[in-house]
């Protein structure tokens, strides 16, 4: 690894983020920071952990807005950045992929990393080695499947792939998390997702939330909310339903409260997006 502190990866963390950090590009052709580390990485670390991300990203990125909350990264390099264009329509998101990093190696994990008790692991565009799953025995691990149930066309444009591992890596996870945009709307292949899951989460934008576990399917509302923009609102979910289902054990809990926080970041832009703060009832049953 190149670019990062040698004094700050040394320090032990609480939420280990494996995922490309973007650059994701506006309609207005401008870049920002953005991908699930970098959503879920700063949601984590307003919820009070301490959040190292490992990211296979290009040397000349600036991660000033991670790493001005005290966010840690470990670079891994890669020669390019990745790059995303979220185009916004009536019936719908479409995404390009314009630059894809090279994939993420559990080599890159920094030794004092390792025994972080959360890690979330989050691929973009099948860009983390799946055998990495396996790699912590003994960490709660939560996964965001997206970038494994993805493919592009020779135009960049992200399409559904198949996942060939699925029984594999979901089955070894507490909680896995996807949208219900990810598959198309096909809960079939959710049904069968669920059926190898420990915990399966299904986002459904404005409509909230599906959770399958324990044997049951539970469905839970969002509130009406004016959306402004909903990108990084599922990696915000997911960030808050992992760790309060790490600390308490009670998916429903940790649904209703992950899709409040959700539903309040849509009405913001880009990283602002991210609260500064969380509702009292949250923090306590964090640090309680």
């Amino acid at each position: 690894m190149i670019g990062e502190n040698p004094s700050a990866v040394s320090n032990s963390i609480d939420y280990l983020m494996l995922g490309s950090i973007t650059r994701d590009l506006s309609a207005n052709g401008k870049y920002s920071l953005g991908g699930t580390a970098s959503y879920s990485g700063l949601m984590a670390n307003v919820l009070g952990l301490r959040v190292g991300i490992v990211s296979s990203i290009s040397t000349d990125l600036n991660l000033l807005p991670l790493e001005k909350n005290g966010i840690l990264v470990a670079r891994q390099h890669s020669d390019v950045t990745t790059e995303y264009q979220n185009i916004y329509t009536d019936t719908g998101r479409v995404q390009y992929l314009r630059k894809r990093a090279s994939s993420l190696s559990y080599d890159s994990v920094p030794v004092r990393w390792l025994t972080a008790p959360i890690v979330h692991i989050g691929p973009l565009a099948n860009d983390i080695d799946q055998s990495i799953a396996h790699q912590f025995s003994d960490a709660f691990i939560g996964v965001t499947l997206q970038g494994w149930l993805r493919k592009w066309d020779h135009d960049g444009r992200i399409i559904r792939s198949a996942f060939p591992k699925l029984t594999e890596v979901i089955s070894n996870a507490d909680v896995v998390v996807f949208s219900i945009e990810d598959v198309d709307g096909d809960w079939d292949y959710i049904e069968r997702c669920a059926a190898v899951s420990k915990v399966l989460v299904i986002t459904e934008s404005d409509k909230g939330a599906t959770v399958f576990g324990g044997g049951k399917r539970h469905q839970f509302q969002a509130p009406n909310v004016v959306m402004k923009d909903s990108t990084g609102a599922g990696d915000i979910f997911a960030s808050v339903f992992f760790v309060l289902y790490y600390h308490t054990r009670d998916h429903s809990l940790a649904a209703r409260l992950a899709i409040n926080v959700a539903s309040d970041s849509v009405k913001r832009e880009g990283l602002y997006s991210v609260p500064n703060d969380v509702d009292i009832a949250i923090s306590q049953l964090i640090n309680n």
